[in-house]
């Protein structure tokens, strides 16, 4: 051999010995085998050599904690033939096979989730790509299909009960996948997590083998795999690692070679601790780059591990203060007072004095009246009033024995100002344009500009881009939205003379029409693209699944428009009659517009045999609970806009259906109803003073509610649901709307003091809005402000919630329990119809102008 090819060879036996297992560790493989004859059974002695992937490290825990590496871990392989996907987990828990959900909730248990996708480029979106899980019980096994939203189809899995935990074994069919096979050479794109559930209402622990916790569900962060039927390839040795180290973090080291794990090589036992179950442990105390090596039987391995800071978690908590006050502040001429929380029973003088901000120059003092027991959360609550200060200025409230009130202001402009943030705030949820706002910093580019194919028929496209992002998602969503657009457009017809020459800073701001208009006509554009050619009006915008925390112009899911619905169709249609009523002077071609697709989504209501309801998948379900309210509301705002008779017949068929009065939200739109008719021309009166009497009732409860509440609530006690915020704030908009027919100061003032116990004057002394009030909401769970770091001013999170629906807080807390955490979407999250009704609240109470 010439000296020119012994060196060819020897460069071919280095790629062969050293670089392969170096390629393989970035390129994963997966074993392929064109027809497995596998028994299922959880023993996997009929399994071929595979590599495996091991969850337990604490870099791979992405939601929770666990007590420790030992209480749960996983060890999972897999591989293919050319029909099925083979799972085997060995997992490790110390609570195992404790899951009683089904469907779409079975991650809140014990439950493997599997993340697979078929495509050769990484992506960000979730298209070709598969999310589903294996709830794992000792009564046998639920499936999941996420992506897809209903069960796996042919599946065999079988579990089998061990001394630390439990070992399962699956074949899954790839037509799960919508493919019927695959073929070595094939590029994968995978990912596994465990979730630990303990017998509680939500898991105690997620772990993810590769994916960073934030945006696990797409393959941009999964592993990427080939399929090989190569199986020297498996037979020699890999160096297995968690995706990442950090400080003062456990992490599990492995060297894995023919189906073994080694733990007694010198090199890796100089560094790290060898532990009890073939593998190494490692914790670093600082940041490092450590290079560990060996050879094995002639094969040379080698990883270098980089160790960073583990993330400093810094947030701000503000402590809750026993003197509660409204934090944004008072109108100079109101009722102002302030509420002392004394559970402890230190009050030993019953005055308070009032000091301005900077200079502590005492400015009012006053007698301490009370005590009473708030009947909701038991705490002992004294009043001090005020309301004889009514010089503008900051100020703060002083009493011995107790830390100062936070500061607020006395100041005409304060409703304005309230207005202007929160009104704005839909401009920034806008879709389909670059944002770049100078005001909030606020910066993307045009998003969604695909949207959307019909779910029915995904290779059909329809125009629906533009509109308001419903929520801290990305979608978009008729029912919230017609009830968003109801509320700013009656806002508009009482307090227009007060809010049409504010400008909210947005690119219309210097046409001849109102921001607010030009905002709420943003909104209708897109609500009007979602009608169908027969009147019908679709569901939503969104893809199968949520998109991580990402920009929304990162977003490239496939976005579906899913079918039409009954409740969608007459939504739309008494949304679009009182827009078109309340622009008719303003836009009379618009107002026009407007009013054909109302009456054409009516007529298409009339002709439906059977009622419609939309498919739903994984990406937040609008459903109703009751059909009759939203074709109340219907019929009863196209009388008021018509005046025909037909529909005061059709509304009047529902009087005794919804027979009660309740807070207006995409769920009940029983007050839109009874107001339309009730502010309609020539209405018969036996309807309007049955009607009329029905939302006296309906007020007056509401102030007895407020009257017996220690803090300044609408709320009964088993009203602190999932966006407790919006219906206390709902409660006010109907006292509104009562007073236009039986006028009472006790409204209005039952009415503000919903906004009061937004802003502070509440159990927790929070602000429930970001960047209003001292202490503000500062970790909404939105995905914008969570990717770029910038919070929208504005934004009224859901509130306490009961029922704790995200686990990240005990449940049963009522009135305090809310999390201020960008993880605790039950009570954290902001939506469009939350803020709705504060914005007519307080555009109805602007003073000045």
């Amino acid at each position: 051999m010439s000296k020119k090819g012994l060196f060819f060879l020897l460069i071919l036996l280095f790629l062969i010995i050293v670089v392969t297992p170096i390629l393989a560790a970035d390129q994963f493989p997966i074993y392929f085998n064109i027809d497995s004859n596998i028994t299922i059974d959880g023993q996997f002695n009929d399994w071929p050599i595979t590599i495996p992937c091991i969850i337990n490290s604490d870099t791979q825990i992405t939601n929770g904690e666990r007590k420790s590496a030992e209480n749960f871990n996983g060890l999972i392989n897999s591989f293919f033939d050319n029909k099925n996907m083979y799972i085997s987990a060995i997992i490790k828990d110390s609570t195992p096979l404790m899951n009683n959900f089904k469907g779409n909730d079975i991650y809140q248990g014990d439950c493997l989730e599997v993340y697979i996708g078929f495509h050769d480029k990484v992506h960000s979106s979730y298209q070709n790509d598969y999310q589903f899980g294996l709830s794992l019980t000792s009564g046998g096994i639920e499936t999941w299909h996420w992506t897809k939203g209903e069960e796996l189809t042919a599946y065999d899995v079988k579990i089998v009960t061990t001394k630390e935990g439990y070992q399962l074994e699956a074949k899954i069919p790839l037509s799960n996948f919508d493919i019927q096979t695959v073929n070595p050479g094939q590029t994968v794109w995978f990912d596994f997590g465990l979730d630990n559930g303990q017998g509680k209402d939500t898991r105690s622990t997620q772990m993810i083998a590769f994916g960073d916790g934030t945006g696990w569900q797409t393959a941009e962060v999964w592993k990427k795999a080939y399929l090989t039927k190569d199986e020297k390839i498996f037979n020699k040795p890999y160096i297995i690692t968690p995706p990442s180290f950090k400080t003062e973090k456990y992490h599990r080291i492995y060297v894995w070679y023919k189906g073994e794990f080694l733990n007694d090589l010198p090199e890796f036992k100089s560094k790290f601790e060898v532990d009890n179950r073939a593998g190494y442990v490692f914790k670093p105390d600082r940041e490092v780059n450590l290079s560990v090596s060996a050879k094995i039987d002639g094969y040379e391995i080698n990883k270098v591990i980089n160790v960073e800071k583990s993330k400093e978690e810094f947030k701000i908590v503000m402590p809750v203060r026993d003197i509660k006050v409204n934090q944004v502040g008072y109108l100079p001429d109101s009722k102002k007072y302030f509420i002392l929380t004394d559970n402890s029973g230190e009050l030993t003088e019953r005055k308070f004095t009032i000091l301005t901000s900077l200079s502590q120059d005492e400015v009012f003092s006053g007698k301490i009246v009370g005590p009473i027991e708030d009947k909701t959360t038991g705490d002992i609550l004294y009043y001090g009033d005020f309301s004889e200060l009514n010089r503008p200025g900051m100020y703060k409230i002083k009493i011995n024995g107790f830390e100062n009130s936070y500061v607020f202001n006395i100041n005409n402009k304060i409703y304005k100002n309230l207005f202007y943030e929160t009104m704005r705030s839909y401009y920034l949820q806008r879709c389909g344009i670059d944002l770049n706002d100078d005001i909030s910093n606020i910066n993307h580019q045009a998003c969604h500009l695909d949207d959307a194919y019909l779910k029915t028929n995904p290779d059909v496209a329809k125009d629906v881009t533009g509109g308001w992002h419903d929520a801290g998602d990305f979608g978009k969503y008729i029912p919230p939205a017609g009830v968003t657009v109801a509320q700013l457009s009656l806002m508009y017809q009482l307090a227009g003379d007060k809010v049409s020459n504010i400008c909210l800073d947005i690119p219309e701001s210097n046409n001849e029409i109102a921001d607010v208009i030009d905002e709420l006509k943003y909104e209708l554009d897109w609500m009007l693209k979602m009608q169908a050619e027969d009147g019908g009006v679709y569901h939503k915008v969104t893809p199968a699944n949520f998109a991580g925390m990402i920009l929304p112009d990162n977003d490239t899911n496939k976005r579906y428009v899913y079918e039409k619905g009954t409740a969608d169709t007459a939504i739309f249609a008494g949304a679009l009659a009182l827009a078109a009523d309340t622009l008719k002077d303003i836009d009379s071609n618009y107002a026009r517009r407007l009013k054909t697709a109302a009456v054409a989504a009516a007529e298409f209501l009339r002709n439906q045999e059977f009622d419609l309801w939309p498919s739903n998948d994984n990406t937040g379900a609008y459903t109703t609970s009751n059909l009759s309210d939203e074709k109340f509301w219907c019929y009863a705002q196209l009388y008021k806009l018509t005046g025909q008779r037909e529909y005061l017949d059709l509304a009047a068929d529902y009087i005794d259906k919804v027979r009660e009065i309740a807070p207006i939200s995409w769920d009940n739109t029983s007050a839109l109803a009874v107001y339309a008719l009730l502010s309609s021309d020539n209405l018969p009166d036996d309807l309007k003073n049955k009607l009329q009497d029905r939302l006296i009732q309906h007020a007056e409860m509401i102030v007895s509610k407020v009257n017996s509440n220690g803090y300044p609530t609408s709320l009964g006690e088993s009203e602190y649901y999932w966006a407790s915020n919006k219906v206390a704030l709902a409660y006010g908009v109907n006292l509104v709307l009562a007073n236009q027919f039986n006028s009472d100061e006790r409204y209005i003032n039952a009415a503000r003091k919903q906004i009061d116990y937004i802003l502070g004057m509440n159990a927790l002394s929070k602000s429930f809005l970001t960047d209003l009030g001292t202490d503000d909401v500062k970790y909404p769970h939105h995905r914008l402000v969570i990717a770029s770091g910038q919070l929208i001013p504005g934004l009224l999170v859901g509130g306490p919630n009961n029922n704790a629906d995200d686990g990240l807080y005990d449940k049963g807390l009522k009135q305090k329990g809310y999390l201020d955490d960008e993880e605790a979407y039950s009570c954290n999250e902001y939506a469009i119809d939350y803020n709705a009704p504060f914005v007519f609240l307080t555009g109805y109470f602007i003073k000045e102008w």
